[in-house]
């Protein structure tokens, strides 16, 4: 049976299926820049709604990593003039976490130079300090971590952990011999089983064929990743890759799409080097799959206005939600996509009505933001509770009440509690 574009956006749509390297290489080969993005976005549509995924990043540890990536600012293998210390002052942390959360932004992660943390207790003192004082998802990018120290992340509040690809497994080797793309995966691994999500994409332009960019899609949505983020290079003086040829807007447009196809139920994350792209070029990456940005300033490149993307985003009709962190952080069904107000979500009404036939019911927020009542804040520590239940490998069986006893322990706090009997399902 001859593949077409309309079979695999069907199976994509219906049974969550994404296409193979070979696929997407023949689509790419057969389809119009529109035709893919469109097919794309019904995807993004169907599986993420218009929910956009927002983070930020701040560079923690900067600069003379021992790792020899041709295309990154930090090494100490090239000379490019970047700022260098050894760890970020705490008060300028704290004050770039919660500009953030001012902002609305959803997600906060330190990133740090370097093949890996070796005093990862300085950083979970400051993550420990982060989560006491904001409402921001945490996540790490911090190398590759032994498993004792991913578990030393998560026990201070981190849930996500950030470890990149870069590029297709065959084409790796070409960019940096001091790591391999399996230490990558050996370290991916680890974070999700100490109960991590975990972000996985690359950087796209870096002189690789088509086919080895459709690799690092199929490879990152293979190892796990709830989030791919898409960086496309800048390069930068005195890196090896600086006399690299810029890829075009158009091919940036087509590869996204071909990146949704192959995920269809990841969080598409637009990353590092968007700056450089038109105006209607990200417009059109942004109803041609992509459903994730990282906004503000980057690691070593000056990222895109914070203000002008989320103005951006509402112009688009994308809704980019933070405030009360929930359980479940990626794509929703349209078919249950619910925004529930504390009001509702504590009433006695039912949540069965909207149980997924896959088996699935997602829950992105609650619509109210900090500082919230302390009802509030007793049922977002009691989902958290759940989704670190859920991480950890202890799924949620079908019909898993919230108790009675849960229920006094919030009825003294808001009137419009009777009866908390509600039933919510987690994948």
């Amino acid at each position: 049976m001859e593949i077409t574009l309309d079979i695999i956006t069907k199976r994509a749509i219906e049974h969550g299926e994404g296409a193979s390297v070979e696929e997407a290489l023949a689509l790419a080969e057969h389809c119009s820049t529109d035709e893919l993005c469109d097919a794309a976005d019904r995807v993004r549509q169907h599986w993420c709604g218009n929910h956009i995924d927002t983070c930020s990043i701040v560079n923690a540890r900067s600069g003379r990593c021992s790792e020899d990536c041709k295309w990154c600012a930090q090494s100490r293998h090239h000379h490019t003039g970047i700022n260098e210390y050894d760890i970020i002052d705490e008060k300028e942390l704290m004050d770039a976490a919660m500009a953030n959360q001012k902002a609305g932004v959803k997600r906060f992660s330190l990133v740090t130079s370097g093949r890996r943390v070796s005093d990862i207790d300085r950083f979970c003192t400051m993550y420990r300090n982060l989560q006491q004082a904001t409402s921001l998802r945490l996540c790490a990018s911090m190398g590759l971590l032994s498993r004792e120290a991913l578990q030393k992340l998560y026990d201070a509040g981190v849930r996500r952990y950030h470890c990149n690809l870069e590029t297709g497994s065959s084409y790796f080797p070409e960019l940096c011999t001091t790591h391999t793309h399996a230490d990558k995966l050996r370290t991916i691994a680890d974070a999700r089983a100490v109960g991590m999500q975990v972000c996985v994409g690359g950087i796209i332009g870096m002189g690789e064929t088509l086919r080895q960019r459709l690799e690092l899609a199929w490879e990152a949505n293979n190892a796990g990743a709830c989030s791919i983020p898409v960086n496309v290079l800048q390069p930068i003086k005195g890196t090896a890759l600086e006399n690299t040829p810029l890829i075009s807007e158009d091919e940036i447009m087509r590869s996204v799409a071909l990146f949704r196809l192959i995920a269809p139920k990841v969080t598409l994350r637009f990353a590092g080097g968007r700056a450089r792209l038109s105006d209607s070029a990200t417009r059109r990456i942004l109803r041609g799959g992509m459903n994730g940005a990282l906004v503000g300033d980057m690691l070593t490149t000056i990222g895109n206005g914070m203000a002008d993307d989320f103005r951006m985003f509402k112009e688009l009709g994308l809704e980019a939600y933070a405030g009360l962190k929930m359980p479940y952080d990626g794509c929703l069904s349209a078919k249950c996509r619910t925004l529930h107000s504390i009001k509702s979500f504590l009433s006695t009404r039912s949540l069965d009505h909207h149980y997924h036939h896959s088996g699935a019911y997602h829950i992105e927020r609650i619509d109210i933001k900090p500082p919230a009542r302390p009802a509030h804040i007793a049922v977002h520590r009691y989902l958290i509770s759940i989704y670190d239940q859920r991480m950890s490998g202890n799924r949620l069986q079908h019909g898993t009440s919230l108790t009675q006893t849960f229920a006094r322990r919030i009825v003294h706090h808001t009137e419009s509690v009777r009866n908390t009997h509600h039933r919510m399902h987690y994948i």
